[in-house]
């Protein structure tokens, strides 16, 4: 559902300064005037060309001033404000393939203590054929991206202990075992179930709140649910 708006974001925002920087318009001239708070320079100024460089927009700095218009875009401002934990749900389809798959492999099959002692490399260098070795680097590359968006993040939502050091922990390393990945609600596999939860949290929290803006809109009901991670 928000998936497309966040893989585009950025580089409509970066389409819009290049347009700004190519054609220097009244009307866009105006825009940018408005969205970095200047006042426009006299083109009989001395030495213009010193005054004229133009700052790339940033999400950052377009989360500033919807602080002063909050409640008149709420819902844009609710998207920049938990943007990379609401950019990281595009990799949740991702990670909960990757369990399943664990799951379908190992279930009452592996001793947690065999899965400490196995690691992430062996694990994908033993599975039985490329098409299952490559599914499952796919899938592992989700957990790695939306990981990485999201840990000093997992304070605010883990409803389990994390330990501090599980948080700095490199998804890169070699040696790392193959315990983190399966969900436990102790030990190194209490990450991938912080890490799901806070994604499906915060994917249908922003759903809800789209929901109660659009009944505040509209007065009338608007249907979310076929988009809600069960």
């Amino acid at each position: 559902y928000i998936q497309p708006i966040l893989k585009k974001l950025d580089s409509c925002i970066q389409d819009a300064t290049q347009q700004l920087l190519e054609k220097e318009t009244k009307e866009q001239t105006l825009l940018y005037y408005t969205v970095y708070e200047k006042v426009a320079i006299s083109p009989n100024t001395i030495l213009l060309h010193l005054w004229s460089y133009c700052p790339r927009i940033t999400l950052d700095h377009l989360y500033q001033i919807l602080q002063t218009q909050r409640k008149d875009f709420p819902i844009l401002h609710e998207l920049l404000k938990e943007e990379p934990i609401l950019r990281a749900t595009q990799y949740l389809p991702g990670i909960v393939k990757l369990q399943h798959q664990l799951y379908e492999l190992y279930h009452r099959k592996l001793y947690l203590a065999e899965a400490n002692q196995i690691t992430i490399t062996e694990f994908v260098d033993d599975l039985e054929s490329d098409s299952k070795r490559e599914e499952f680097q796919c899938n592992l590359q989700c957990v790695k991206s939306a990981w990485e968006l999201v840990k000093n993040r997992i304070y605010e939502f883990a409803q389990v202990h994390v330990p501090a050091e599980y948080l700095s922990v490199s998804w890169d390393d070699e040696s790392l075992p193959l315990a983190y990945l399966i969900p436990t609600v102790t030990g190194p596999g209490v990450c991938t179930v912080v890490l799901l939860d806070l994604l499906v949290t915060a994917h249908n929290g922003f759903l809800k709140k789209c929901q109660n803006e659009l009944r505040k809109k509209h007065k009338k009901e608007n249907a979310w649910g076929e988009y809600k991670v069960p």
